[in-house]
């Protein structure tokens, strides 16, 4: 792991190691010319380790996480007409055990009242279960699609999400010109690396001032609007704008001063660009391109989850706006 330079001079050294076994099978069916069934399956064990030497500063840390992973996902399409319709469902089941102890070793850099050990160990399941169910529709010069998701997620919280998408296209021939627009809705779960060390009530412990939120998930309205214009049938150029908004936007932090980070979320972000590409597939013996793109973040306070400690609690509690 990288030091800090006053790490570097004292002879810190941190080592990580990941370790996985992983299994996948699938099976597709036909049913009819017009129906096709597919069954896809894996199963995995993921270990990673964190060591530390004696001279590391000003922590001396050490963890021990694995999970085990069953996964399963099985899909039918059927082409009709001018239909073709899609549904599945999805169960994802990830059994967490995570492992740490700490010691201090530079008291100058932490509060009065932080332990000079510390140590957690929990396990607890992660459930998630969706279904979905998609239409793809060609009208002519017209191109729906239009799709409907539903999810939930058991794990610090319990939370059941509905999400609708919908794209529209348009296509001039006279012009070689495509228009598109789209909007789908998100659901995105949190991270799960260490989320039961910063969500356990041992952490109080380490500080009399803790901010100690369960992490949610995301849920986000993404927004496309872009075109794909042909010049002489020799020349394509294609333009696309987005705008993606966030509620419990994720990010990430560190504990204490090791190599340990956490799921935390903020109230909301707000992502927006575009981009561009003109593109010369062929030219006698030339082809090339030029693209260009841009993207704006944002995220906006307060933290709606995570952990936070001593000073880092009294700003996380103080600070209920702003944006960075």
């Amino acid at each position: 792991m990288p030091n800090e330079q006053l790490q570097q001079a004292a002879g810190q050294r941190q080592d990580r190691d990941n370790f996985e076994t992983m299994g996948m099978g699938s099976y597709q069916h036909v049913f009819s010319p017009n129906a096709v069934g597919d069954f896809s399956g894996m199963v995995r064990d993921n270990a990673n380790d964190l060591f530390s030497n004696p001279n590391s500063t000003p922590v001396i840390a050490f963890q021990s996480n694995s999970f085990r992973e069953g996964y399963f996902k099985a899909t039918v399409s059927v082409h009709h007409g001018r239909q073709e319709w899609k549904a599945g469902v999805e169960s994802d089941n990830i059994f967490l055990h995570e492992r740490f102890n700490d010691t201090i070793t530079d008291f100058s850099q932490f509060d009065e009242d932080t332990p000079a050990t510390f140590s957690f160990a929990g396990d607890r399941p992660d459930l998630e279960q969706s279904a979905f169910v998609q239409d793809l529709i060609r009208l002519d010069k017209w191109t729906v699609s239009a799709g409907l998701r539903w999810d939930h997620y058991q794990l610090l919280v319990n939370q059941n999400a509905l999400s609708p998408r919908l794209g529209v296209s348009r296509y001039f021939p006279g012009a070689e010109l495509v228009v598109n627009a789209s909007y789908d809705r998100a659901f995105q779960t949190p991270e799960f690396e260490n989320i039961l060390l910063s969500s356990s009530p041992d952490v109080v412990s380490l500080s009399d001032q803790v901010l100690r939120l369960p992490v949610k998930p995301s849920h986000g309205n993404y927004y496309e609007l872009g075109f794909t214009k042909g010049f002489f049938r020799r020349a394509r150029l294609d333009v696309n704008y987005f705008d993606r908004r966030m509620d419990n936007f994720a990010a990430a932090d560190q504990l204490l001063d090791t190599a340990v980070s956490f799921p935390i979320a903020f109230q909301k972000s707000n992502i927006y660009g575009a981009e561009g590409k003109l593109e010369l597939p062929h030219c006698g013996r030339l082809s090339g391109s030029v693209s260009y793109s841009y993207m704006v973040g944002s995220a906006f306070l307060p933290v709606t989850g995570g952990l936070f400690l001593g000073d880092d609690a009294a700003d996380a509690l103080s600070d209920k706006r702003g944006r960075f």
